[in-house]
């Protein structure tokens, strides 16, 4: 999918306008003001009323009045989202990232709609909820499709507002967004307001959405919600912590604790449209977040959004759509029997074409463990087939490990070459991510942060971040764009019994071999960086990071059978296609190309 060329001309006259926002006093938030005055003075104007305060000057800013006409000029959804973006990049990196000022682009907004009509939500009975609804990205569209469907209905413009009125709701802290929110629905119903004379008010409240109380009946029928993302400080874990300590650990993100709350928000039976992260789906982090969701609801439908670059904006992560619903009250003596059963969830992918293409239906388990979602057709029979292989990487005498060296924190001296010393044993080199390709290790590669530091100092040789057992390395830190996510070499053996071992950086995961292992690095690197080994671990991995506890949990060919294929001088994917006895349909790559 390409970038639209909005978007690309979006940013430059944004980033201009940032500047002058910055020169002068809550800069955001009057330029937010003058832009939106300008936009009804053209199009709305019997809804303008005072100029804004402290408007004046920008008002007459030529290039202000720019934007508004560029502005003016898109359709009026995607003209409310960008003017919402706009505000996020005019408060600045910091206050951006610490409030998680990212909005939800139109297109992802109506998909996460269509599902929940698809599965039952009315636009004319039921109450819908945004907890987080700065922007209003949920609620304008939501409000357009109820009015869109009472007048079809024959409903009077003034009885349309009226019901629109008390069925919509939303909570957000940032009051700047909530202004500018209840100014895009009054906009979205225009034509309603002018043909009736009736101004609506809308039930848009500051405050914190984790922390309303939902009481023992929840007026929502439906809710639909981008919340926030951002890992939460330790003062805040602690805020939050009676609330949501039955789906808190580690450090949470803020997002896990939106989920959990939104199952609580809706009527029994009611249903949720959550746009987030992937990283919920897999990660350690969020095990308790996931048994809670089988507990309180069952998940209907999750939409992969491959695609990404073409509708986020300053968003790193890939992101998925979630289809909940709150499970109806259970008696206590029903209520284990219920925990227990998983839900059959349907699985679509979004095209580079902007298709949603169906492509089967996963298992989740209740247990906290990650749940695997095919990213394509061919994807989905590989699942099922890999339900069946019981191997991990423990199976070939190798374990996981986490890089020991956190360059910030390390106190021990580091060095560009090994210093010449009585005791040689007591500095080993450093492997950093940048050494690790898929082609092979090269300790001392080229980095692109121009680094110097190649050498470390230990203060015993057999200090416990010292690695000197066979292993393989992989790179950490990954793109979800990456064709391959396990990015992997070996350690050449000779280099390390030169070198007296080596300490891995923190971005580094070494695969450490047992003395019982019988399994030479290189052949396991070749075993990790393989095609189908990669299309597993995409599977059932939605975060960035690789983590420990995905590799542990990554199903592999039974080592006695991977061997014995090797044996016939097979090429690896091939291999190990041999060893789990695929077929060709699930080792296909035209579906798997077509989504990649």
């Amino acid at each position: 999918m390409v970038i639209p060329a909005s978007k690309l001309k979006f940013y430059p006259v944004v980033r201009a306008l940032g500047v002058e926002a910055a020169a002068i006093p809550q800069g955001a938030r009057r330029m937010v003001k003058a832009v939106l005055h300008l936009w009804r003075q053209k199009e709305f104007a019997h809804l303008v009323q005072n100029t804004p305060y402290g408007t004046t000057a920008l008002l007459q800013n030529v290039r202000v009045r720019r934007f508004a006409e560029w502005l003016i000029a898109q359709p009026f959804n995607d003209a409310a989202f960008w003017l919402a973006t706009a505000y996020a990049t005019w408060v600045g990196d910091e206050v951006r990232s610490e409030q998680a000022l990212y909005f939800t682009p139109p297109k992802l907004a109506d998909r996460v709609i269509d599902d929940l009509v698809a599965r039952g939500a009315s636009l004319t009975e039921h109450h819908w909820h945004d907890p987080a609804c700065g922007g209003a990205a949920f609620l304008m569209p939501i409000a357009k499709r109820m009015a869109a469907e009472l007048a079809q209905a024959g409903l009077p413009s003034i009885e349309i507002l009226k019901k629109v009125e008390k069925q919509i709701s939303g909570t957000d802290l940032n009051e700047t967004l909530l202004g500018i929110s209840k100014q895009f629905l009054l906009m979205a119903l225009s034509e309603h307001i002018v043909a009736s004379g009736f101004m609506p008010t809308f039930s848009l409240t500051k405050g914190d959405g984790l922390l309303v109380e939902a009481g023992e009946n929840p007026k929502a029928h439906v809710v639909a919600c981008n919340p926030p993302y951002r890992k939460l400080n330790a003062i805040e874990t602690k805020k939050y912590a009676a609330d949501f300590g039955d789906v808190i650990r580690n450090q949470p993100n803020i997002y896990g604790l939106f989920i959990r709350k939104t199952m609580d928000m809706v009527r029994p039976g009611g249903l949720i449209g959550l746009l987030t992260p992937t990283s919920f789906l897999s990660g350690a982090s969020f095990s308790k977040l996931r048994s809670s969701i089988i507990k309180h609801s069952d998940v209907l439908q999750i939409d992969m959004l491959i695609e990404r670059s073409s509708m986020f904006i300053a968003v790193q992560q890939e992101a998925v759509i979630t289809v909940l619903q709150s499970k109806p009250l259970i008696s206590k003596r029903d209520a284990a029997t219920e925990f227990e059963r998983e839900c059959l969830t349907e699985i679509c992918v979004l095209s580079p074409e902007g298709d949603y293409l169906p492509v089967g239906s996963s298992q989740l388990s209740a247990n906290g463990m990650p749940w695997p979602i095919p990213r394509s057709v061919s994807d989905a029979a590989l699942l099922v087939a890999a339900q069946q292989w019981t191997s991990r990487l423990c199976d070939y005498g190798y374990a996981p490990r986490v890089g020991h060296l956190v360059p910030y924190r390390d106190e021990r001296r580091r060095f560009p070459k090994r210093p010449k010393r009585k005791d040689p044993s007591r500095v080993v080199p450093i492997v950093w991510a940048g050494d690790i390709t898929v082609a092979g290790f090269e300790h001392g590669r080229a980095h692109k942060l121009d680094r110097v530091d190649y050498f470390v100092e230990v203060s015993d040789p057999n200090h416990s971040s010292v690695i000197r057992a066979p292993s393989v390395v992989l790179q950490r830190l990954t793109s979800s764009d990456q064709a391959h996510r396990l990015i992997a070499c070996a350690i050449p053996n000779e280099w390390q019994v030169k070198e007296g071992g080596f300490v891995a950086e923190n971005h580094v995961i070494a695969l450490v071999a047992k003395d019982s292992s019988t399994w030479s690095p290189q052949v396991m690197a070749d075993l990790v960086n393989s095609d189908l080994v990669n299309r597993l671990y995409r599977a059932i991995s939605g975060a960035t990071n690789v983590a420990v506890g995905e590799i542990n949990e990554l199903p592999l060919p039974d080592p006695a059978d991977l061997k014995a294929a090797i044996a016939q001088n097979a090429e690896i994917n091939a291999a190990i296609r041999i060893a789990l006895g695929l077929d060709e349909q699930h080792d296909t790559r035209c579906g798997y190309d077509a989504i990649y």
